[in-house]
């Protein structure tokens, strides 16, 4: 973000110097007879010295702060790769930055070579500098995922899958349905697992979830079955540790099931 603060400066800077250099290089009106005038725009060469000295600085200052944070930012989107691999990435951003940059500030006017060869030297100089801080800044970003369990409950299980898991202990065989009759036949747990339990009020209420969200553990015969509901949130978020700032990128949450269940159910198939 300090980065992206000290950019807008330079665009206010840049601004400030494109006034000045078009007010110091204003067209000035030549007598070339009686009877004929023309408009000749002076270079910055021909100003006073002071001028021309703050002119140079505050290109400078246009340079390091508008091109070189712009091109060391996009370089720094690849920070994990070697730095001459993000420098050859550089080359062609930089120059049309450059390009751009004559352009809106009029380069062009500057008409001694030296100040052409110094800025293209202090925007090389400024990309590098930039490029080597905003990759100490964004290696010192981590994102993070953390998972809680948010709650946990625990129901007392009647049915499970259609089999009535209180009574089953021994040997198992005959037939079964919710209403009534001995225990027999499979327990589907294709996509949904179907069970019975009680409520706080003492009903028998009926659920369905997803298999795939479900465990199974087993506990000794004669210990009542229950269901246990865990409740999970996740949070991925994105922690800078250059400014201790937090901020979330994702939240999620779901129930994980887990079926305690005397071992003796496993005398039914599983399909």
């Amino acid at each position: 973000m300090i980065f992206w603060i000290l950019w807008g400066v330079g665009i206010v800077i840049t601004i400030i110097t494109k006034c000045l250099l078009t007010r110091a290089l204003k067209p000035v009106i030549e007598n070339e007879g009686m009877w004929n005038e023309r408009k000749v725009s002076p270079y910055v060469s021909q100003l006073m010295s002071y001028e021309k000295v703050i002119l140079h600085l505050l290109v400078f200052v246009c340079i390091i702060l508008v091109g070189g944070i712009a091109v060391a930012k996009f370089v720094g989107m690849f920070y994990e790769a070697p730095f001459w691999g993000q420098i050859l990435l550089g080359i062609i951003p930089a120059f049309l930055t450059y390009m751009v940059g004559s352009l809106i500030l009029s380069l062009y006017d500057f008409d001694d070579k030296r100040s052409h060869v110094c800025f293209i030297v202090v925007f090389i100089i400024a990309i590098f500098g930039w490029t080597i801080l905003i990759n100490n800044y964004n290696r010192n970003i981590e994102n993070v995922t953390e998972t809680v369990v948010e709650q946990t409950q625990e129901r007392k299980l009647l049915y499970f899958c259609n089999v009535p898991v209180q009574e089953i202990t021994g040997e198992v065989s005959g037939s079964s349905s919710i209403f009534g009759g001995s225990v027999s036949g499979s327990i589907d747990t294709t996509h949904e697992l179907t069970y019975w339990y009680v409520n706080e009020n003492g009903k028998g209420i009926f659920d369905a979830v997803s298999a795939n969200s479900s465990e199974i553990e087993f506990i000794e015969e004669g210990e009542i079955p229950y269901v246990e509901i865990i409740s999970y949130y996740q949070c991925k978020k994105r922690v800078d540790h250059n400014t201790d700032f937090e901020s979330i990128c994702e939240e999620n949450r779901w129930n994980q099931y887990v079926f305690h269940l005397p071992q003796s159910i496993m005398q039914y198939s599983l399909d």
